[in-house]
């Protein structure tokens, strides 16, 4: 299995996302932070990690023995400050537009270009984020990105 860390599967993923040109800001790892100050903006961050011990019976490896990993990575997409879901809505398809053209863009491998990422899929729900002030909130997205790792 080749060696990753979560540092760099974050990184990777900011690059690829700053890379599109297309979102305002951009941020993970040191670069989050708790107010918005322009939208549409991208916070991406782990969530979880389930991993496995190595065995020699999975079916994936064929008897070879390798240790498979998923990483659950959410991307939070703040398309708008909330003010009415009209507005919100149009805000929220337009940014996941970005988002899903990002992601299906990812063909190659390995995915965002960071070897030891095998593969990943993605789903995303609507959210309204709330913000320092619990009277702020935003109209966006949350994509969850699962990758294996083996």
């Amino acid at each position: 299995m080749t060696t990753i860390s979560l540092y760099d599967i974050s990184e990777a993923i900011e690059n690829t996302f700053t890379a599109a040109g297309v979102f305002a800001r951009v941020q993970t790892n040191e670069t989050i932070t708790d107010g918005m100050q322009t939208v549409v903006t991208l916070q991406i961050y782990p969530e979880e990690i389930t991993g496995d011990t190595k065995t020699r019976t999975d079916r994936m490896t064929m008897g070879g023995g390798v240790r498979h990993t998923e990483v659950i990575y959410h991307v939070d997409v703040y398309a708008l400050q909330h003010a009415n879901i009209g507005q919100d809505m149009k805000a929220i398809a337009l940014a996941a537009d970005k988002v899903i053209a990002v992601l299906e863009a990812q063909d190659a491998t390995p995915p965002f270009g960071l070897a030891g990422l095998k593969s990943f899929r993605w789903n995303a729900r609507r959210v309204l984020f709330e913000l320092g002030d619990a009277q702020v909130k935003y109209a966006g997205l949350r994509f969850v990105l699962t990758f294996s790792i083996f």
